[in-house]
């Protein structure tokens, strides 16, 4: 990034600025609705749905926050009773 500056702090720098764009993109990609959808939105749901999840106890985490915080999967889970359960199966 500049003179002066190390490697590794240079690395850890972009590295922390593309977490901050994932997690940006996570956020709007979570306002989009049901009815909107499209191919590329499910893609990046699925994405979000594994984001920063190595565990099932992490996976299972993970997928009740992105429910609470999508709303199409909300909208999902509520016409949908067994939707949650498929997915924390999976």
């Amino acid at each position: 990034l500049g003179i002066g500056i190390s490697r590794s702090a240079s690395l850890a720098f972009v590295e922390q600025r593309l977490e901050q764009i994932v997690d940006l993109a996570i956020y709007f990609q979570r306002l989009v609705p049901l009815e909107a959808f499209k191919v590329e939105d499910g893609r990046a749901l699925g994405y979000d749905l594994l984001w920063k999840a190595d565990f099932s106890k992490q996976r299972l985490e993970r997928l009740t926050e992105v429910v609470e915080k999508s709303n199409a999967l909300r909208e999902l889970c509520l016409r949908h009773s067994w939707m949650k359960a498929m997915l924390g199966a999976a």
